[in-house]
C-alpha cells in the first residue's frame, strides 16, 4: 500500500525530452511494484526512508538522497524497507534525446543508481519551480507555469 497523487500528462511540446507523468508516495512496510517493464523512463528521488531496487542480477540498498533510473523495455522490481518505509518523487519521461541527456549526467543502464549530492536543492526545484509536488497538501501534483 502506498498514499501517492500522480498527474498524468498526455500532450507532449517537445520531441527531445518531455515528461510524461510525475507523482509523490509515502509506502507502507514492504510495498512493492513490479517485477514490471515500462514503456519510458522513470527516475525516483527517494526523500526519506529506504528500500531496494533491482534491476537485471543487481539488488541496489537505496536510502534518503539517493535515486535510482528505471530505463524503458528493462524489468525492474523495487520494495519499500519494512522498517523504514521509503517516501519518493518520481518523475516519468521520455523523448528522441532522453538516453543522450542521461548519458551525459552519468545515468545508464549499467548504472543506474546515484546519490544526489544537493538534495535540498533538487527537493526545492522539485516542490517549487516548473513542477510542483506538495507535500504538505498531500501530495497533490500541478504544473506551474514559470
Amino acid at each position: 500500500m502506498e498514499d501517492a497523487n500522480v498527474l498524468q500528462l498526455k500532450n507532449k511540446k517537445f520531441s527531445d525530452l518531455y515528461m510524461c507523468f510525475c507523482g509523490y508516495a509515502k509506502c507502507s512496510p514492504l510495498h512493492n511494484f513490479g517485477p514490471a517493464v515500462r514503456p519510458n523512463y522513470i527516475f525516483h528521488y527517494i526523500l526519506q526512508g529506504k528500500g531496494r531496487f533491482t534491476v537485471g542480477e543487481e539488488t541496489y540498498n537505496l536510502c534518503a538522497g539517493q535515486g535510482f533510473l528505471i530505463e524503458p523495455e528493462v524489468v525492474t522490481y523495487y520494495e519499500a524497507d519494512r522498517d523504514e518505509p521509503w517516501t519518493y518523487l518520481w518523475i516519468g519521461f521520455s523523448g528522441e534525446k532522453a538516453e543522450e541527456y542521461l548519458r551525459d549526467l552519468g545515468l545508464n543502464r549499467e548504472r543506474p543508481v546515484c546519490r544526489c549530492g544537493r538534495g535540498e536543492d533538487m527537493k526545492r526545484i522539485i516542490y517549487s519551480e516548473s513542477l510542483f509536488i506538495s507535500p504538505s497538501s498531500g501530495g497533490d501534483c500541478r504544473l506551474c507555469g514559470n
